[in-house]
């Protein structure tokens, strides 16, 4: 969510509080021009009166409902989202057999999986970490699972060391940042782990690809209609390849792998580019809509902690100072929602091919 912080800034003019963070040229940024603080909202001077300036003050405060403002619409757009439209593809959360009956007999180093995601616009395919299950464990052993990219595998993207204690069981590893891949394209990825000494892993098997994605193959494991999975063995990492030593065999490895829409892609991109959406024939910027609906929100926000954190000082809410901030509140809530509403209808469809409109029952794209 990065890429939406700066959409806005904090103060549009000059602040009594002499002593911002270091921070503050770059936190108070804007890309639309637009601000938290300014004359048209909660006057930047009532601010001032109701907080300490320095540490806990003003900019604090500001940035504080801009961040919190930033989750609450990304949050909100994928509801909105939700209402509209469903995804083309079964939810899943792991890939691979979860029965392991019986031993796998391996003869090399490295063991594990090969996936390689179908082209599909607008969707990302997470790789959270993996399961590990050995018919015979030592105590203590320690297992280290990395995750390559099938076009550059001369390190890996990611590496996790654990230590197994327990054999005939599934152990989670969980890996440190979750591996994300774009499904723009067709991509290899290769999940393995190091063969530890005496170990030997379980004989689960992984669910081998369909010909076709919609097939009924992909019902029973919906991952089918995103990605193709392959059991691999190899000496040496840099002998991975999707085809070749393959196999429907799970070596006692289950992915905690799912896919979903990239809506937060799609906000990124709108707000650096001049993307533009249409409503009832009136074409508006989708990068200055989103920027509204932030900066609306950050004024909701902000003039909710003024009335009620324990910092502010309530003497100088009183009266009509309160009534301002109750009405500013309202006013902007309601244009809060009018633009989030704008944002989600004219969302455009025709960059994804992972959604369902729920009105028609039909694959937006494919």
């Amino acid at each position: 969510m990065d890429c939406l912080e700066n959409v806005i800034g904090l103060i549009s003019e000059d602040c009594n509080c002499r002593n911002p963070p270091s921070t503050f040229p770059t936190d108070n940024e804007s890309s639309s021009g637009l601000y938290v603080a300014s004359n048209d909202s909660i006057p930047l001077n009532m601010v001032e009166d109701a907080v300490f300036c320095g540490t806990g003050g003003v900019y604090e405060l500001l940035k504080d409902s801009r961040a919190s403002a930033v989750k609450d619409f990304v949050r909100d757009f994928k509801r909105e989202i939700s209402m509209r439209y469903e995804f083309a593809v079964n939810s899943f959360d792991t890939i691979g057999g979860v029965k392991a009956p019986a031993r796998a007999f391996v003869n090399k180093d490295y063991v594990g999986y090969g996936t390689r995601t179908y082209p599909i616009r607008g969707g990302i395919f997470v790789l959270d970490g993996v399961e590990l299950n050995f018919r015979v464990l030592p105590a203590g052993t320690v297992v280290t699972v990395e995750v390559y990219d099938g076009d550059d595998l001369s390190a890996p993207l990611t590496t996790e060391t654990v230590t197994l204690t327990g054999a005939r069981q599934w152990h989670e590893v969980t890996f440190s940042s979750p591996v994300v891949v774009e499904t723009q394209c067709e991509k290899d990825l290769f999940v393995v782990y190091q063969m530890p000494s005496g170990a030997i892993p379980a004989n689960n098997k992984n669910s081998m690809s369909c010909n076709t994605c919609g097939g009924s193959k992909s019902i029973l494991d919906p991952h089918l209609a995103v990605v193709q999975v392959r059991g691999i063995a190899v000496d040496n990492t840099a002998d991975l390849k999707f085809t070749g030593n393959t196999s429907n065999e799970g070596y006692g490895m289950r992915l905690k792998a799912s896919f979903e829409c990239d809506l937060l892609g799609w906000l990124c991109k709108a707000t650096s580019t001049t993307t533009r959406l249409t409503l009832g024939g009136d074409a508006f910027l989708a990068s200055d809509a989103i920027a509204r609906a932030i900066m609306h929100q950050s004024r909701v926000l902000l003039g909710q902690t003024l009335i009620r954190t324990d910092r502010i000082n309530k003497f100088t809410m009183l009266g009509t100072t309160m009534e301002l901030v109750s009405q500013s509140i309202d006013y902007d809530y309601e244009r809060y929602q009018e633009y989030l509403k704008l944002i989600a209808s004219t969302y455009p469809t025709e960059t994804t091919d992972c959604l369902i409109s729920r009105s028609s029952n039909r694959i937006i794209k494919r």
